[in-house]
């Protein structure tokens, strides 16, 4: 593999270049970065392994007193999701729906042995179960937003094999390509509706090499890899509307991270300054204009990306010191997943103590700072003065905040730009001080 020659991680000409690239988001956001914390105070251990479409929940295993154990952080706390029924520990949860209310992993009593689950928040984990004519191996790795479609990987008397199921009915093999002995395929993605799965499968029934694929409608394409290579790519996460597809493919330089977006070539994202050549995407936004990952870097070791088409692949770190948070001594390691809208990423790290922990940062922007991001605030750039200024005259009356983020200063600053006259205005603010 081919490697890069030494520089500074972040040098002046590159902190101008995130300035100029981000826009608002760098000199507006309000960035909140945040660890996770593990299910065993005092002795933190925990990775995230993937955030739901709205943001709102992270899911991934952290250490507990009855073993490696699946969780869901939701609501500023961490929950412990317990074990399917007869294993004493070792739970994952690979998946988590839009809303964070279903998810999906793996628990058993070790590697060996592993078995696909699904949990509601309403209820409890269930196993999946396994294929027929293989190992007691099974794993769900994505799941639909109403939680009634789950994809994994199972195995068969034919090896690997990416399958489709729904809570209560058995596992049903997926992949186009398994009339020959053996087999090569698992699906590790799913659109939001449940229709569009993607993974991997091996791309002909004589060849087991895996490559991308996505299926749909009792179909599989294969997604094919990089130019310069003919097979190993693999399919990580899909947009939920299934139109982006990310993952890792071979390439002249080593495994690099690509964007596969509907009617376009494989992208590939290159990978970042310093070390081997290697970058491996985990998740993409809804518009697949952002993409984060992992990639080797200065240290030798992964560390976490974010893409954007402005910026290039770049060190998630700059990413967020550049918008106004400086998360030094963590190291983060990897971005396992992106919140639909692009604003909340999760992943895992290592915290000031030098442990593994899962965390999350929030990229909402904030222009006007009144704490109500700028997505659903009604005034974006707010009049914050502290009292109520009429017709150039301060009243002293108190500048309120509303919950749709307008103040005061904001209403009557608006009926002043359409009133046509001085009575017209003054009943308009007369109107608003009876409704307020």
């Amino acid at each position: 593999m081919s490697t890069h020659p030494h520089k500074p991680v972040t040098p002046v000409w590159f902190h101008f270049l995130l300035l100029v690239c981000l826009g608002p988001l760098s000199t507006d956001a309000r960035a909140e970065f945040r660890g996770l914390g593990g299910l065993m105070p005092g002795a933190i251990d925990s990775i995230a392994m993937a955030i739901s479409d709205d943001g709102s929940t992270v899911v991934g295993s952290s250490r507990s007193s009855s073993g490696d154990q699946a969780f869901r952080f939701v609501g500023g706390s961490m929950q412990p999701l317990g074990f399917i029924d007869g294993y004493t520990g070792d739970s994952t949860a690979f998946g988590v729906s839009a809303d964070g209310t279903h998810v999906v992993g793996s628990s058993g009593s070790g590697f060996s042995r592993q078995e696909a689950f699904t949990w509601m928040a309403a209820g409890s984990m269930q196993g999946l179960g396994f294929l027929p004519g293989g190992r007691d191996d099974s794993a769900a790795f994505s799941v639909s937003s109403d939680g009634r479609t789950i994809v994994g990987r199972a195995y068969s008397e034919k090896g690997s094999e990416a399958f489709v199921t729904s809570p209560g009915n058995p596992l049903a093999t997926l992949h186009t390509h398994r009339a020959s002995v053996s087999t090569n395929s698992g699906a590790l993605a799913l659109s939001a509706d449940g229709r569009i799965a993607a993974g991997f499968g091996n791309p002909s029934q004589s060849v087991l090499a895996p490559n991308a694929f996505v299926w749909e409608g009792g179909g599989g394409t294969d997604l094919g890899t990089l130019p310069g290579v003919t097979a190993y790519s693999l399919v990580n996460a899909l947009s939920p509307d299934g139109l982006h597809a990310v993952g890792w493919s071979a390439s002249p330089e080593g495994v690099q991270a690509v964007l596969w977006s509907t009617g376009q070539p494989p992208r590939g994202l290159g990978d970042l300054p310093g070390g081997s050549f290697m970058s491996v995407a985990r998740d993409v936004s809804a518009d697949g204009t952002i993409v984060v990952g992992y990639s080797h870097a200065e240290m030798g070791a992964p560390e976490a990306f974010i893409w954007t088409e402005d910026t290039g692949m770049v060190r998630l770190a700059d990413f967020l010191e550049v918008a106004g948070i400086d998360i030094a001594p963590w190291i983060l390691v990897e971005a396992c997943g992106i919140s639909s809208d692009g604003t909340t990423i999760a992943g895992t790290g290592v915290n000031p103590d030098g442990r593994s922990e899962a965390w999350l940062v929030s990229l909402s922007t904030d222009a006007d700072g009144d704490g109500i991001s700028d997505d659903v605030d009604r005034f974006p750039n707010s009049d914050t003065a502290p009292t109520v200024m009429i017709a150039g005259k301060d009243t002293g009356i108190p500048n309120r905040l509303l919950a749709d983020g307008a103040t005061l200063n904001d209403l009557i600053n608006e009926v002043g730009s359409t009133a046509r006259n001085k009575g017209q205005f003054s009943a308009a603010v007369s109107q608003l001080a009876n409704h307020w």
